[in-house]
């Protein structure tokens, strides 16, 4: 065989290859995205790529942390990557039914998953100490895992995620942190819920209203700027059980608050979005601005130095949109891989009536981000 014929030879090896492991990286994404709109592969092809899981509850030390987590582990013997998935602000934490078909999906194809217990944030708060527990988890995981850490972020929890990120200075064990409806600055999303629209980095505004959620959690977690002294405890737990499903149990609460605290708890539970709310969430901001602040990326990502991706709903009534243009304008120049606004995600639902080419988008999002670092 002449020299020439070699090189086309090995050329076109190289180019099957390449076409091979591009196959594969976005039959893994399609898996995880039909898993996320509870959809079957009509083609079955999928099925190539993926492999049974198993589950355990674990308790780690780390950090000095002690760390309770569930392990997602797929059966291939050498699992293609480490992946901390770390939830947002909601009671049922690890839990979530959504957030548990996550992590199966990702854990299917073939990445070893661990999800932290994060008790600040399944009592609907976000603290500094969230951010040292998911760095102390992410440090377990590359223990447990020999590897590497991929951290995928959803809503608050992007937002730390990037910030225990920036506190490793460039060293292990985080390489890659993905966000999805991340936040940037809480101050600025609380405002919003107050009725100061958001804004992008280039002063477009907002056109999303934004979900009573996010309102009713806000209130929750800062109850004691809002409500008097006197109503405070009852306001919480009254709150606590209304964020968590118990709506009858929460309106028997509420009636044991003075006069004034009844009219505002049933403006917070029938109406947030309205004028008697927004007034009391803006003079509380006031308030917390430094709390807001400390949890929050704005200004704290200058020492970041692994890629990140970002990826945000289109119609997030959470956390707006406009968050994302923020959070790429604050990491440190080269290192965004990829940064998406989506009609496919609201905040963690997949809406209908999207299409094609926007699956096509977040499906080409989704190989980069399961690709290891």
């Amino acid at each position: 065989m002449s020299p020439r014929t070699w090189k086309i030879t090995l050329a076109c090896g190289a180019l099957l290859l390449v076409m091979a492991v591009t196959v594969f990286s976005y039959l893994r994404a399609a898996s995880v995205l039909l898993a996320s709109i509870k959809a079957q592969d009509p083609t079955g092809l999928t099925k190539l790529v993926e492999a049974p899981v198993k589950t355990r509850d674990v308790e780690l030390v780390s950090r000095g942390e002690h760390i309770a987590a569930r392990i997602y582990q797929p059966s291939r013997k050498e699992p293609l990557a480490a992946v901390l998935l770390v939830h947002g602000i909601h009671p049922r934490g690890i839990d979530e039914p959504r957030f548990v078909s996550f992590a199966m999906a990702m854990a299917r194809v073939g990445n070893v998953v661990m999800t932290p217990s994060l008790p600040e944030l399944a009592s609907l708060e976000a603290t500094p100490s969230t951010i040292a527990r998911i760095a102390a988890a992410a440090s377990a995981l590359c223990a447990e895992s020999k590897r590497d850490v991929i951290v995928i972020g959803i809503s608050v929890g992007g937002g730390l995620s990037l910030l225990a990120a920036a506190r490793q200075h460039g060293q292990t064990p985080i390489a890659r942190v993905v966000t999805v409806g991340a936040h940037d600055n809480l101050v600025r999303i609380a405002q919003h819920y107050a009725g100061i629209t958001a804004t992008d980095i280039s002063g477009r505004k907002s056109t999303i209203k934004p979900h009573p959620y996010g309102i009713q959690v806000m209130i929750y977690a800062h109850a004691d700027h809002v409500f008097n002294a006197e109503d405070f405890p009852i306001a919480r737990k009254a709150l606590a059980l209304y964020l968590s499903e118990h709506y009858r149990e929460a309106v028997r609460e509420a009636r044991k608050l003075s006069q004034e605290g009844q009219a505002l708890m049933n403006a917070v539970f029938r109406d947030p979005t309205g004028p008697i709310v927004a007034a009391r969430l803006r003079d509380a901001i006031e308030q917390v601005q430094g709390a807001l602040h400390a949890v929050s990326p704005d200004g704290k990502l200058n020492s970041l130095q692994i890629p990140v991706m970002l990826l945000h709903g289109q119609t997030d009534p959470v956390i707006p949109a406009t968050e994302l243009s923020w959070l790429e304008h604050e990491i440190p120049r080269g290192l965004v891989e990829a940064a998406l606004v989506t009609p496919v995600l609201t905040h963690a639902d997949f809406p209908e009536g999207v299409g094609t080419l926007d699956y096509l988008r977040i499906l080409h999002f989704a190989s980069q981000m399961l690709d290891p670092p």
